[in-house]
């Protein structure tokens, strides 16, 4: 009588085309992820030079490049050099400016107007991901660039390698940022009011009272500080540290006082 015979892997064939198959895997999603960020990369610099165009067409009519502020230095956003009515929005091919994905925008000129800066993040607004900020423009190297900008000696920075000229880029005034397919206000972080109430519970410097130039007619005058102080660590009710548990038995302690602190009741 013959005898069944049946073929299959054995167990070192089968553990050998898993590692094939995960060293793949992994060979696939690096290549994917690098082809993406290199795709974001393209775009957000298209982005920049797309407007650093426009900007040098403006120079041609103007003789000066865009100004990144008002005369009070108020800065003036890459979305409203964009807007309607806007410094830029002529010059863009067609009015319409496509800045890639999710990114912020800056600009910078430098004092006489004859040289210009724009940079974009390559990882997010404000470069969440960490992947650097490239900048195209003819201003590098120019020591009268605005909000520090002369120090901007290359194309690309990023946060390891050159970390102080990439946090000098992310806290310039003027930029904008992009969601992918418009510009979206700025989340500014809020300002310090002196005379805005403030919860003790959530805030131990919270302000004890109003300082007293909160309630003039101006509130104009700054020149005094409000006063603050540390919130107390919380007390155990019926501890001896509690101001309000009873300090003595009344029938076992002659002198015990029959009332108790007003602010108890």
């Amino acid at each position: 009588m013959k005898k069944k015979s049946y073929k299959a892997f054995t167990l070192v064939e089968m553990l050998i085309v898993m590692g094939i198959l995960v060293i793949l895997i992994v060979v696939g999603v690096a290549a994917g992820r690098f082809s993406i960020d290199k795709s974001n990369e393209i775009a957000h610099k298209n982005g920049a030079t797309q407007l650093y165009q426009a900007a040098q067409s403006f120079y041609t009519d103007n003789g000066v490049f865009p100004d990144g502020s008002q005369p009070d230095g108020t800065p003036i956003s890459i979305e409203q050099m964009t807007a309607e009515g806007g410094s830029l929005k002529n010059y863009l091919d067609l009015g319409l400016f496509n800045g890639g994905s999710e990114a912020t925008y800056y600009y910078s000129t430098n004092t006489s107007k004859q040289a210009v800066l724009i940079c974009v993040t390559l990882g997010g607004i404000d470069d969440e991901l960490q992947k650097g900020i490239i900048c195209v423009g003819n201003g590098f190297g120019d020591p009268t660039m605005g909000e520090g900008f002369g120090t901007i000696t290359k194309e690309k920075y990023l946060p390891v390698e050159d970390p102080a000229s990439y946090e000098l880029i992310k806290k310039a005034k003027t930029r904008s940022n992009w969601d992918g397919r418009t510009w979206t206000p700025i989340k500014e972080e809020p300002t310090y009011d002196p005379c805005a109430p403030c919860d003790p519970t959530k805030n131990t410097n919270c302000i004890d009272g109003r300082p007293s130039y909160c309630d003039t007619d101006d509130g104009t005058d700054k020149t005094l500080e409000p006063i603050v102080k540390d919130i107390p660590s919380p007390v155990i009710p019926g501890s001896p540290d509690d101001p309000c548990s009873p300090s003595c038995v009344s029938d076992k302690d002659t002198e015990c006082l029959d009332v108790n602190s007003p602010a108890c009741m």
